[in-house]
């Protein structure tokens, strides 16, 4: 199922969720399909606290690529500057969003939105709603698929 960490480079905490069963009974081999729900959120909150709590925020890119269905809350444009050198404190899954207290903003993420962490500056998807880079190098990117929330306050 959906997790923060897959990319080519860093394969899914299948000890978190085992996504590989739960694909195939969707007869889907794409992860973006599969929609946040509690254990996700749970699971993406989990790895979000382990992977990138203390990291600060260097820049940020939101609506790079326009998507009718994806809703932020006031002007996208804003973004950069709520983020710009927050630290990211803690998340927590609650319901179907994931929730990211920065030390000066907060970020909520719905089901649509795909969540995937980049170490090391590894390749970013072509189309996403908002690109978190952090100090060390590693990037946050935000997809929608179908629909979803990519809300920041600050």
């Amino acid at each position: 199922m959906l997790c923060l960490i897959y990319t080519p480079a860093i394969d899914l905490d299948t000890d978190l969720f085992q996504s590989r069963v739960l694909l195939s009974k969707l007869k889907t081999n794409k992860l973006e399909e599969v929609m946040i729900e509690l254990p996700e959120a749970l699971t993406l909150a989990k790895q979000i606290n382990e992977r990138l709590a203390g990291k600060v925020v260097r820049s940020t890119e939101a609506a790079h690529s326009p998507h009718k269905f994806t809703w932020y809350h006031d002007d996208p444009a804003e973004y950069p500057a709520k983020l710009m050198d927050n630290i990211v404190l803690s998340a927590r899954g609650v319901g179907m969003f994931v929730e990211v207290t920065l030390s000066g903003s907060m970020l909520l993420f719905s089901d649509g939105v795909n969540l995937r962490l980049h170490p090391n500056a590894g390749a970013i998807p072509a189309k996403h709603q908002l690109l978190i880079n952090f100090e060390d190098g590693t990037s946050l990117s935000a997809s929608v698929a179908m629909y979803g929330c990519v809300v920041c306050w600050g």
